[in-house]
């Protein structure tokens, strides 16, 4: 689980375990990787959508989705490195695919 960064004393990562195909771009926030740790989207638009909250309070929640946002790019880049791939798929473009079959 490459460690991408970090916020308010919390790793930011990524599993290295996201199956095939790849889910859609996300990270997780916690002092140690487990299944309990929160997640966040990242959005196609820059944007930052809460998956699971875990433990998180709301006021922890605001200053992470806004260190997320500042570290948006290099989340991207890492992602793309990590799983060696060009492109990644969004979380909404995931769904609006699901929708269409």
């Amino acid at each position: 689980m490459p460690v991408v960064g970090s916020v308010l004393g919390y790793n930011i990562f990524f599993s290295s375990n996201e199956g095939y195909p790849l889910e859609p771009i996300h990270v997780y926030v916690d002092r140690k990787p487990s299944a309990k740790s929160p997640k966040f989207w990242l959005l196609k638009n820059g944007d930052i959508q809460v998956a699971k909250k875990g433990f998180l309070k709301d006021k922890e929640i605001a200053v992470i989705v806004n260190c997320l946002r500042v570290q948006y790019a290099q989340l991207v880049i890492a992602w793309k490195k990590h799983f060696s791939v060009e492109n990644v798929t969004f979380y909404k473009e995931s769904q609006e695919k699901n929708l269409q079959r």
